[in-house]
């Protein structure tokens, strides 16, 4: 059943009273509200449960807010406290809490141009009840005193609401499961509508959706329904029947935190209301921009800074995106990043996303300059005959290393053949002394003829297997003929 209708008559009303106030009141002040969402909330002993500490500052820019919450110890204990989704990324006071003396304190700020919405998240706080014994347990978890700073380069504090938060802590139920069929209650309480939503299921989640449908169990003794949905936590929705009915859905509402209200008549009687917090969130976060450091353009490492707003959910996270790069997330307070570029234009994109899935996307183009190449020119055009002479040796190695081979033992033999004719020239010389004294052949010198021709023996030998080079011919030359001048010596 749609409920619109009913939905938007309120809100008409609403909406002429308002206008009639601010024709009346031409200087209306603008008023800051904080708030805890949800603002009711029912839990077993020892069950942790979040809470949101959210603000509303009536279309007013805001840069800071500092509060004081305070609970009963006896009922409940803070398990931790969360900056994650904060609006503020600046804190003059951590968030801290003090389980002995049942407190909660903040304080903290963004800068320009602030923040301007009904429902910025300042922290999240994880409460877990303690035990209610054999009955339920009331408590309220209040904010005592606070402070919203308007950005209007006065710091005007324009708070003049502090909400609270109703907390029932129920007992723990440890006894045996009954196997019997259980009689109907007729209890009050039995009476009270359990109200599920398949659209907006969570009540402290925020949703793109602005068409909820929600449902609940219609016992047989109920002969009416009554429901309203309002922006506030808690409405009656008035004595008049909207038939009997187990569902109900609206469409196009607007976004922000909404409550449906939903009591049954039973008896003649209309029983307790059951109040159900759905949060809408369809519009993207503000338009912004990604600021780069001032560096050198060679430097590959860059410093970018980004920071946007959502109105109504409050931003959840950013992905950032360097080029065909896989997209990296930070958490809403991480409003600074390093990247790592390449030469060139480098496109480095930010998404922004708030609690509901709705993103915005900045783009940034960033031209990164190569560094001078002078130098490795230099080093490329030294390099260059290396490189040709490499790739000489390894095509050519091994030809060269065997010319060079037969080069040193040509060598050698020149200077052993050299050494040799110098030696002969001297015993030459001696010989001639003593032939005149002696006829018998000197056995040095016949050695020194058998060595030079097995020489030439070893000369002919190569020769008959490749061509004699110059230097080898020249040798087996002068070997002939220092042999030729020894035998005619001899004779």
């Amino acid at each position: 059943m749609i409920i619109a209708k009913k939905y938007y008559t309120s809100s008409i009303a609403v909406l002429l009273l308002s206008l009639f106030y601010f024709f009346v009141s031409s200087n209306y002040a603008l008023a800051g509200s904080m708030y805890f969402s949800p603002s009711s909330i029912s839990r077993a002993a020892g069950q942790t449960f979040s809470v949101s500490v959210r603000v509303n500052t009536d279309g007013q820019a805001i840069n800071a807010a500092q509060g004081s919450i305070v609970f009963d110890p006896q009922k409940a204990e803070v398990a931790s406290i969360s900056k994650s989704g904060s609006i503020f990324n600046l804190w003059t006071q951590e968030p801290k809490f003090s389980n002995t003396e049942g407190t909660v304190e903040f304080e903290g700020g963004l800068p320009n141009p602030g923040y301007g919405g009904a429902a910025g998240q300042l922290i999240t706080i994880s409460f877990r009840p303690k035990t209610a014994t054999t009955i339920n347990g009331s408590s309220d978890i209040s904010l005592v005193s606070g402070a919203i700073l308007a950005n209007d380069g006065q710091g005007t504090n324009i708070l003049t609401n502090l909400g609270k938060l109703s907390l029932t802590v129920t007992p723990t139920n440890n006894s045996p499961i009954s196997t019997s069929k259980p009689e109907v209650s007729t209890s009050t309480d039995s009476s009270t509508p359990a109200i599920k939503s398949s659209t907006h299921p969570d009540s402290t989640k925020w949703y793109a959706n602005k068409n909820p449908s929600f449902d609940w169990d219609l016992p047989k003794s109920v002969t009416a329904v009554s429901y309203l949905v309002t922006d506030k936590p808690e409405s009656n929705p008035g004595p008049n029947s909207d038939g009997l009915i187990a569902k109900a859905s609206t469409i196009d509402i607007a976004d922000g935190i909404h409550y449906l209200h939903v009591k049954f008549k039973e008896d003649g009687i209309w029983g307790p209301i059951a109040h159900f917090q759905f949060n809408v969130d369809t519009t993207a976060p503000h338009a912004f921009e990604v600021n780069v450091a001032d560096v050198a353009p060679t430097v590959l490492k860059r410093d970018l800074t980004f920071s946007t707003i959502d109105d109504a959910s409050g931003i959840d996270r950013y992905e950032i995106k360097v080029g065909g790069g896989e997209p990296k997330v930070v958490s809403a307070d991480q409003q600074s990043q390093s990247v790592t570029l390449t030469s060139g234009t480098n496109t480095v994109q930010v998404k922004a996303i708030d609690r509901a899935g709705n993103s915005v996307t900045a783009s940034k183009d960033i031209e990164v300059t190569a560094p001078p190449t002078v130098s490795l020119g230099i080093a490329k055009w030294f390099s260059k005959p290396f490189d040709l002479l490499s790739n000489f040796l390894t095509k050519y190695g091994l030809w060269l290393l065997a010319a060079a081979g037969l080069i040193g033992l040509m060598l050698h033999l020149m200077k052993l053949f050299s050494t040799a004719y110098h030696s002969i020239i001297r015993h030459l010389k001696k010989e001639r002394a003593l032939k005149a004294d002696m006829h018998q052949p000197d056995p040095v010198l016949h050695k020194i003829m058998k060595d030079m021709q097995e020489e030439i023996k070893f000369l002919n030998t190569v020769a008959k297997r490749r061509r004699l080079g110059p230097e080898e011919k020249y040798l087996k030359s002068k070997i002939e003929e220092y042999l030729k001048v020894i035998k005619n010596f001899q004779k």
